[in-house]
């Protein structure tokens, strides 16, 4: 297995550091919404072993993940399994029988635990209900989470999951996003397989889905989540579900199911205000390893909560703490991370506080690079071949990966690539090339000829984030 993970392996185990590695190389979030409670993660011999809770996930984890995840892995291998997450068994069984329940690493146990969520006045709330469902409360059986991104409603629903799974080892419990229940429920129309989806689907003592947005249109899905809604309360089991949207603002849903949705609990969170900006910047900054002063920590607080920012959520402060990080690396001068680094990294002046900035866009760093390495933006997004243009192609991957917190396949997708295989290529060319020692060559970038490619890859970091700051 490739070393360099930031977690303590020891407790890990062998199958979470592979769960915490699958979730660096594709990004936190899309981990979160593919893979958490959708499959679990093995250490094999050679690679890693991803598997499924059905064929169609599997297959569509493989072409989704299948070229980033080997290029940095080696041998994975998708498969699905589902008696180990839940029974399937078409005869009837006593519905209360203790499922082959799935390993949970204690990474995913512990980094998404209600326990773990930062509360503060915009989401008491909806952390108040949350507690009192996974608990047991009578009172709530389904609940309903609404506000804008990065709010934290992922991190609710994955903390009830894991809350209840730990209060209840027999339980059936499933986590899963809009879009996965759709495409499986698709492909089981498709394969004359419905009853087996509804058997598995109503034996849940609990079921979480997030971004319930997704259904807005979707007549066929949405009727059959509101039989299944119906059939779960029928059994006295519980619902949790969350959305960008209140469940009346959801653009072409079924009134019957808003219906549904209403009559439960339905709580908002709001962005955070400063006390709770505070609290999450040491939080995500602890997380990241970073040594934050409280002079430090107000300025980014500070920083994320005006309106440019729109509203500071945990997701942002996340990427403006990345781009501290990334300023750290680059100043070699003091071995602190002082207030005046964390101005100069978030574009904050020293007379006045400037204009803040979202974190750095993959489309920054491409004019950046591009004007920096004389390479024009449209022989960047084409096929072109010559050495500079692919010298600048890695370069930018890179500086991606470095400055922000995107994922490979976004970061193609900003590039023009029809799929994220070559960036992953480029990024392995470059850093092994680093680590050769590799210097600049009279055709990759005449300004820099005999510079070390390390050099320049934090000479152009350092244009990058000089520019951000200047943009504010």
């Amino acid at each position: 297995m490739p070393t360099g993970l930031t977690i303590n392996d020891a407790i890990l185990g062998e199958d979470g550091q592979a769960a915490a590695r699958v979730e660096q190389i594709i990004g936190a979030e899309a981990f979160a919404r593919y893979f958490r409670g959708q499959s679990r993660i093995e250490a094999t011999k050679g690679g890693v072993r991803v598997v499924a809770i059905a064929a169609y996930l599997a297959s569509m984890f493989e072409r989704r993940f299948g070229e980033s995840l080997r290029a940095e892995l080696g041998a994975v291998e998708f498969t699905h399994d589902r008696p180990a997450f839940a029974p399937a068994a078409p005869e009837p069984t006593p519905r209360r029988a203790a499922p082959a329940r799935r390993p949970v690493s204690h990474k995913e146990e512990c980094k998404r635990r209600l326990e773990t969520f930062v509360v503060g006045d915009s989401n008491r709330l909806a952390h108040a209900a949350a507690m009192r469902l996974a608990e047991g409360d009578a009172g709530i059986t389904s609940l309903f989470i609404h506000g804008g991104c990065g709010l934290g409603k992922t991190h609710l629903l994955l903390g009830i999951a894991a809350h209840v799974r730990l209060r209840r080892p027999d339980a059936h419990v499933r986590y899963t996003t809009a879009e996965a229940f759709t495409n499986e429920y698709v492909e089981a129309v498709k394969a004359g397989k419905v009853p087996a989806f509804r058997r598995a689907c109503r034996r849940l003592d609990l079921l979480c889905i997030d971004d319930v947005h997704f259904l807005g249109g979707k007549d066929g899905t949405q009727t059959e989540l509101l039989h299944t809604f119906d059939a779960i309360g029928l059994e006295g089991s519980r619902v949790v579900l969350a959305s960008d949207e209140h469940p009346r603002d959801i653009r072409s849903m079924s009134q019957h199911l808003v219906s549904r949705f209403v009559s439960g609990a339905v709580v908002k969170i709001d962005p955070p205000d400063a006390d709770l900006r505070r609290r999450l910047v040491e939080h995500l900054g602890a997380a990241r390893g970073l040594a934050l002063d409280a002079a430090c920590v107000g300025i980014v607080a500070d920083h994320a909560g005006r309106p440019e920012a729109r509203g500071g959520s945990a997701r942002e402060i996340d990427g403006l703490l990345v781009q501290v990080e990334a300023m750290r690396r680059l100043d070699t001068e003091s071995p602190q991370i002082t207030p005046g680094l964390v101005k100069r990294a978030l574009g904050v002046s020293e007379a006045a506080l400037s204009t803040p900035r979202r974190p750095i866009p993959p489309a920054a760093i491409i004019d950046e690079a591009c004007s920096a390495l004389g390479v024009d933006k449209a022989e960047l997004m084409g096929r072109g071949r010559h050495r500079r243009i692919v010298l600048a192609r890695a370069m930018i991957v890179h500086l991606c990966r470095r400055l922000t917190t995107r994922s490979y396949p976004e970061i193609a997708r900003a590039m023009g690539r029809p799929n994220h295989s070559t960036v992953i290529t480029a990024q392995q060319r470059l850093d092994r090339q680093m680590s050769e020692g590799g210097v600049v060559a009279p055709d990759d970038a005449p300004a820099f000829v005999g510079r070390s490619l390390r050099e320049l890859a934090d000479l152009l970091a350092g244009l990058v984030l000089r520019s951000a700051a200047r943009a504010g």
